[in-house]
């Protein structure tokens, strides 16, 4: 009688965003497995603004220092140096208060406490290192998923095209609104902020010497993070949290009124604002799905997780989430018997993340509370809390370590 031919397990990721081209790579480079990037915008590192993942356009994000440790092991460091703008310091103060506080990396004999890029440098660099991978790219939506007992059956559609698909392991990296995740009945919880996110580059007359700023306001936090020099032009990114129903308002203002505003609610401690670039306006609020794992599928990214950009660590859980799902698939391919998207294995990675996760969302959702609001009692406590971390070191280095994506331990 002949044996049966062990077929080599096959993963499929829907998404191809920073999340899904990180968990990608990450798992070429620890696994043998097949590998499938399901993404709808054709993976161009150099799109046309209408044909571009929508990941990768003109916002930025903070990287941790853990994120870089794991950005180093996906080898995707060289393509991202020249982009790269570090954090040297990160001044917190609140609007209408004296005092405030500080963070140095000298203070934690660090090169910098994390870092600042452009989506587009970002997604680029991974594109980069997602060409020398074995993963097959294939530009298609999912038009429907069947979970059957061994994997998930997916009909994929490209232009009129349809072609089906079996895997053994689902990844859900879609996005906060989750076509796919909504599809198979993942429910999801969903707290409106009430809050909108203007973003936009904005040019300064002087250098911000690598000073990362977060204003807290009665409306919402307003933060600036250092970029790299365009073009000898000083600049900084920045995230401007505002009540939603005012964002007609500053859609219509004109560039001088805006930054007279700007100056008004952030002050001038990171001198004065000469221009500002074009704004792009994005909805608050706190997702996340009542399931992250079940049999044969996770959900991953802002897909599992969309954060309030308060504490800018949303990209980085994810990003340590990919890690963790790595690797456990990685000893399941190599040392269980049990098949890959069995619950077993997946409820150990979402075990391992729990913490994380909790803490993560939880300093997140609480920061948010305290920080935008015009109650007098919470003011208070807010500006008690700053000068806390002043006086007390053990609080201001576990604040810290959340910053790096360091251990909260």
């Amino acid at each position: 009688m002949s044996k049966k031919t062990k077929t080599t397990p096959h993963i499929t990721i829907v998404g191809g965003g920073m999340v899904g081209l990180s968990l990608a790579i990450l798992l070429s480079q620890k696994t043998t497995l097949n590998i499938t990037l399901v993404e709808k915008f054709p993976p161009n590192k150099k799109p046309k603004k209408n044909r571009q993942q929508p990941s990768f356009d003109e916002r930025s994000t903070a990287l941790s220092a853990g994120s870089i440790d794991i950005l180093n092991t996906m080898n995707c460091l060289p393509t991202l140096n020249d982009y790269l703008q570090s954090i040297n310091t990160i001044h917190i103060s609140d609007r209408g208060h004296f005092g405030g506080t500080q963070l140095s990396a000298n203070e934690y004999d660090l090169e910098a406490l994390g870092y600042v890029i452009e989506n587009r440098h970002l997604g680029g660099a991974l594109l980069t290192q997602l060409e020398s991978s074995n993963v097959t790219v294939k530009t298609a939506i999912v038009n429907h998923a069947a979970v059957v007992s061994d994997g998930v059956n997916l009909e994929l559609k490209h232009d009129k095209k349809t072609e089906t698909q079996h895997t053994d392991l689902l990844i859900i990296a879609d996005g906060a609104q989750s076509p796919l995740r909504q599809q198979l009945g993942i429910d999801h919880s969903r707290k409106a902020y009430q809050q909108v996110a203007m973003i936009a580059n904005v040019a300064l007359e002087k250098s911000h010497n690598g000073i990362a700023y977060e204003r807290f306001t009665d409306e919402g936090p307003i933060a600036l993070l250092p970029l790299q020099k365009h073009n000898n032009q000083h600049r900084a990114a920045l995230v401007w949290t505002l009540p939603i129903d005012q964002q007609l308002m500053y859609e219509k203002a004109d560039k001088s009124d805006l930054i007279e505003k700007l100056h008004q609610r952030f002050g001038y401690r990171a001198g004065r604002i000469s221009d500002i670039g074009q704004r792009h306006y994005y909805p608050l609020e706190l997702i996340e799905a009542k399931e992250q794992v079940r049999t044969n599928i996770v959900v991953l990214g802002n897909a599992a997780h969309f954060l309030h950009p308060v504490a800018g660590q949303g990209f980085n859980l994810a990003l340590r989430d990919c890690q963790q799902l790595c690797d456990v698939i990685a000893y399941t391919q190599q040392h269980s018997n049990l098949a890959l998207g069995h619950y077993q294995n997946l409820k150990a990675y979402l075990e391992k993340q729990a913490f994380d996760h909790s803490k993560t969302i939880g300093i997140t959702d609480n920061l948010v509370k305290l920080f935008s609001t015009k109650n007098t009692g919470l003011s208070v406590l807010r500006q008690l809390g700053l000068i806390g971390l002043n006086s007390a070191p053990y609080a201001k280095d576990r604040f810290a370590a959340m910053m790096m994506g360091k251990s909260y331990a």
